[in-house]
């Protein structure tokens, strides 16, 4: 019954009525409120630029998050209450090589930030699930109410490079493992 949005990595600086202050300089994030407006929180947040978010029948959050456009990939998640993604927007300013130089390395690329689950990831990361798309541009979830049996219970992500793609998620320990994803729709669309 709540309320959830998200933002880009901009930055997240709130100070409720009540005097609670939330501050993530260079972060995205996913937020919530209850229906009054009331109860504010951030949900989670290292994330760059969540495009949509999309709940599955039982409550579970996902997301696909935009790269730093520097030869990381976009990332689909698994979107968990206090997870931090690891993304921070100074790491797309160290993408110049004449910069990087100056600014030593990007984490975001030297220790593989931006990719699935590895064993050499700090364990501040929640890592994403996958690394799926080229520009994700929306995001929805068919619980089996509309369209054939084919796609129940299937995510569809919208993408920059004109095609749709089917995605499913299956349950793997306390998180999820993304299924052979499926182009189902391409084209030039207005």
């Amino acid at each position: 019954g709540r309320i959830y949005w998200s933002t880009g990595d901009k930055g997240i600086h709130v100070k409720t009525k009540d005097g609670r202050e939330f501050n993530y300089p260079g972060e995205g994030g996913v937020f919530r409120i209850e229906p009054d407006g009331s109860g504010f929180e951030v949900f989670a947040h290292g994330l760059r630029n969540p495009q949509e978010l999309a709940f599955d029948e039982f409550g579970n959050l996902f997301t696909v998050d935009n790269d730093g456009d520097f030869g990381d990939k976009e990332r689909v998640h698994y979107v968990v209450e206090g997870t931090d993604s690891g993304w921070r927007m100074h790491y797309q300013y160290r993408s110049d090589k004449a910069w990087a130089q100056l600014a030593g390395y990007n984490p975001w690329l030297a220790e593989n930030l931006w990719k699935p689950q590895q064993s050499d990831q700090p364990a501040y990361l929640t890592p994403s699930l996958a690394n799926y798309s080229a520009g994700p541009i929306g995001f929805e979830y068919n619980p089996g109410t509309a369209l054939s049996d084919r796609f129940s219970h299937t995510f569809f992500l919208a993408e920059s490079s004109k095609q749709i793609s089917a995605l499913r998620f299956e349950p793997t320990g306390a998180g999820f493992k993304m299924l052979d994803p499926q182009v189902v729709l391409t084209g030039p669309f207005i």
